[in-house]
């Protein structure tokens, strides 16, 4: 790694610009940030929805489960608090809404919690195919090609990978309530 920052980025300043402008010619993180918004709702309103509908089995006998909801309806988490709100009690919401809201601050937990990784590779001009970039200039990765970049005088393949999507299960719900409260108190604590 060092023998490659010294070669190709003058310093950890010159690879940071680098890092950041991939990340700006990506899209990663404008997708990411959609993912971690999808749910509008905070941590207090999805727990009431999860101990109504989950833990205590919602309306009927029947447990709802989040896996049947549809998750590309194009609202992006936009009705979440408009439902919330419009129903203003809890017992009004319909089994799929308050499942909808579920999985919406599932997926969005998730988002939260991922990470990005970045690999670098100097493209060697030794009969190599790819036509050299202009300073400045790059072309985004995409599912079957990496990208480059041109850092100085060199131009660098790249791979962006976002990892850890693993759904988060239902059941972190609770620990994330809990979780939030303590905070909650420990600030109420910390501002005496």
């Amino acid at each position: 790694m060092n023998a490659f920052v010294d070669g190709v980025f003058p310093d950890w300043k010159g690879l940071l610009d680098t890092i950041i402008q991939i990340l700006l010619q990506e899209k990663v993180l404008k997708n990411i940030l959609k993912a971690q918004n999808i749910c509008s709702m905070d941590i207090e309103g999805v727990y009431r929805v999860y101990d109504a509908f989950i833990r205590k089995g919602g309306k009927g006998d029947s447990r709802p489960s989040i896996g049947h909801v549809a998750t590309d309806d194009g609202n992006d988490g936009e009705d979440d608090q408009h439902i919330a709100a419009q129903k203003q009690q809890l017992g009004s919401l319909s089994e799929q809404e308050a499942c909808k809201i579920l999985q919406n601050y599932l997926i969005s937990s998730t988002a939260r919690d991922c990470g990005i990784i970045i690999a670098l590779q100097k493209i060697q001009r030794d009969g190599d195919n790819e036509e050299e970039l202009e300073s400045g200039s790059g072309v985004p990765q995409t599912e079957t090609a990496v990208g480059r970049i041109k850092v100085r005088d060199c131009d660098v393949r790249y791979r962006v990978t976002v990892i850890d999507l693993d759904r988060k299960p239902l059941e972190k719900i609770p620990k994330h309530y809990e979780l939030d409260q303590a905070l909650m108190k420990f600030a109420r604590q910390v501002s005496k």
